[in-house]
């Protein structure tokens, strides 16, 4: 059956390819899994130093797929600009340090524009405005990851921020699987002709089963929020998904990056996450605390 639908695709590549393929996907996968479930439960600070180094690797190949070649210092200015955001925000879910640490920004976003009297660029407006697209689309929402992780300082709730990524992986999965399974009918095939709304339907039933799994072991917030996480997850998750496949479709690159063997990019692993991550967040903040 499998090899009938297209598991085993005998026109793209061969079983063997496929097998090669799926061992490397998987110990990259179970690596970068065993990662963030480490940093969620061992200490803050490790969450805060990895996803960190997240941030500033999706908001390179963010700035490779949308302006290739681009270096100097505008990239580097946007990628510290992403990195101090994203700490400024832990701290202030950690220790409620105040957001007007924000204000370092400032500096660096005025490099940004600086920059562009000396770098001879034929298009300074759209070289500062992708600059800010990068900050805005990878680095703010990331940062809602941490109020997820400590509503309120001094609360650090793991379970929470585990469970939303618990729900993560489930939808992703199970969309891939039931897509390409029983994938008939083509979700929006003008920008990803992959994906399915039976893989839709099937990422919908297997998070909602999660949630009902997370509930049992998770007493707080109670089965009702959790559905409505996997909820939102599963709906802003695929909108992530088709944007971030514009862009790669746009740029014509078939990956955000080379980083993650068998996975692509850390855009392409996270593309979820950062439509998700702030809805959830919302969600979160004005009906649970």
């Amino acid at each position: 059956m499998f090899l009938e639908r297209g598991l085993f695709p005998k026109k793209r590549q061969n079983l063997k390819w496929y097998m090669n393929n799926f061992v490397t996907r998987t110990i990259t996968g179970t690596l970068l899994v065993g990662l963030i479930i480490a940093s969620i439960l061992v200490h803050p600070f490790f969450f805060a130093g990895l996803f960190s180094l997240f941030v500033v690797l999706a908001q390179y190949e963010f700035s490779e797929m949308v302006r290739p070649g681009g270096r100097g210092i505008r990239l580097w200015a946007a990628l510290g600009s992403g990195a101090l955001l994203f700490l400024v925000v832990f701290l202030n879910a950690w220790a409620d340090v105040s957001l007007s640490a924000l204000l370092l920004l400032v500096p660096l976003l005025l490099l940004l524009l600086v920059n562009e009297l000396y770098a001879r660029s034929e298009h300074p407006a759209q070289d500062v405005a992708l600059s800010l697209m990068g900050l805005v689309y990878v680095a703010v929402p990331f940062s809602f990851l941490n109020y997820l992780l400590m509503p309120e300082s001094g609360v650090f709730l793991p379970g929470q921020l585990l469970g939303f990524f618990v729900l993560l992986w489930t939808s992703d999965t199970a969309a891939y699987v039931f897509g390409v399974s029983f994938g008939k009918h083509r979700l929006f095939e003008r920008i990803s002709p992959r994906k399915s709304w039976e893989g839709l339907a099937g990422s919908f039933v297997c998070s909602l089963l999660m949630a009902m799994l997370i509930s049992w072991y998770l007493d707080f917030p109670g089965l009702l929020h959790w559905m409505v996480v996997a909820v939102l997850i599963v709906s802003a998750g695929v909108l992530g998904d088709l944007f971030e496949s514009l862009l790669k479709r746009t740029a014509g690159v078939k990956d955000s990056g080379t980083l993650l063997p068998g996975h692509g990019g850390f855009l392409d692993r996270f593309d979820s996450v950062l439509f998700a991550a702030p809805l959830v967040y919302v969600y979160v903040h004005f009906f649970v605390f």
